[in-house]
């Protein structure tokens, strides 16, 4: 008896998510649902931003090398288009803030307007025991919260683990030998 409950205080507290955490997944992707062609097309926006941040870099390695060697046509070939890269990127960028913002907005719509539809089949009761204050500041608060869990923990969790690994393999498509260098020495320090 001891030991199972135990191994379910174990389980849950290595686990990423636990029972009500995927609970409250799923009732947020109920509001998200009718928005998944925008929350994708958002994503694919973020994923570009993404490869187009770690060409800069490479672009910079070119850059120096040409102008190391002397290679003036080649370096201003690299430069414009390093600032063709930088403006796509800019202008990903707005349109990543434009298409983020409209998903919360109407997801916090949708949000609002069902819970509007539950108060007006709530008893009386309900409403003498609250202040008027209160239960504004609860609902204007609580539908904040969840375009801030939308945000956070499905497209920023996602997009920073995809990160993690985009930039390890360039890390390692740049210089194979001091990537995996640095990877032993950290492991070492650690």
């Amino acid at each position: 008896m001891i030991n199972k409950k135990f191994n379910e205080k174990l389980k849950y507290k290595f686990a990423f998510f636990c029972r009500k955490d995927y609970l409250y997944i799923k009732k947020i992707l109920f509001f998200v649902k009718p928005y998944k062609y925008l929350f994708i097309a958002t994503f694919i926006i973020i994923i570009t931003g993404i490869a187009l941040s770690l060409i800069q870099p490479l672009l910079w390695g070119k850059i120096l090398s040409s102008l190391f060697m002397k290679n003036y046509d080649q370096s201003f070939v690299y430069t414009l288009f390093f600032f063709v890269v930088f403006a796509f990127q800019a202008l990903l960028s707005y349109i990543q803030g434009y298409s983020s913002t409209n998903l919360i907005n109407k997801v916090i719509y949708d949000l609002k307007n069902k819970l509007y539809k539950k108060i007006l089949n709530m008893p009386v009761k309900y409403f003498d025991e609250m202040g008027t204050g209160d239960f504004v500041s609860r609902i204007h608060n609580d539908t904040s919260v969840v375009s801030f869990v939308i945000m956070n923990l499905f497209i920023n969790t996602a997009v920073d683990i995809l990160k993690i690994f985009v930039v390890g393999i360039t890390v390692f498509n740049i210089n194979a030998l001091l990537a995996s260098i640095r990877d032993r020495f950290t492991i070492i320090c650690n």
